[in-house]
């Protein structure tokens, strides 16, 4: 069931890429606002630019013009907002799937613990044009809201 639905989410978001694709936010200033929006409070941020950061995901950093991952440093809390500008819609593919990939990877370590499995469920995986947005947050419509405002 949870492979039909992200591949349903992934087919419709293939569908609406064209739409946005004129967009030119900075990875930064978004990033920034929707950290923010996600109530992340002690966190540490990394560029998928780096060569062992983008490995950890999955992601071939050349495949991207940006990406952030803002991911919280209070143990045992797996709150976290990835965003990624990519290059080309190639690329874009390639790192939807190595984002779904890490998704399932998070559901799968944490499918005894009933707190962070129900936040894993209610994680935000959402692509507008060449921007890619995963989050695993408390705050996820919220934090939506603020990647759909900047990028409308």
């Amino acid at each position: 069931m949870k492979k039909i639905l992200a591949m349903l989410i992934f087919a419709v978001s293939l569908t609406a890429c064209g739409k946005y694709e004129d967009e030119n936010v900075s990875v930064s200033e978004l990033g920034s606002a929707v950290s923010f929006a996600a109530g992340l409070k002690e966190y540490k941020r990394e560029s998928l630019k780096d060569m062992d950061v983008a490995a950890a995901y999955g992601i071939a950093p050349r495949e991207i013009e940006a990406g952030l991952v803002y991911y919280s440093t209070e143990e045992g809390c797996t709150d976290e907002v990835i965003l990624v500008k990519s290059k080309d819609h190639d690329g874009l593919r390639n790192v939807e799937h190595a984002i779904e990939n890490h998704a399932n990877m998070l559901a799968l370590a944490y499918r005894y613990d009933d707190e962070e499995r129900q936040r894993i469920e209610r994680h935000i995986f959402k692509t507008r044009g060449l921007y890619t947005l995963f989050a695993l947050t408390d705050e996820p419509e919220r934090t939506e809201e603020v990647f759909d405002g900047m990028i409308s």
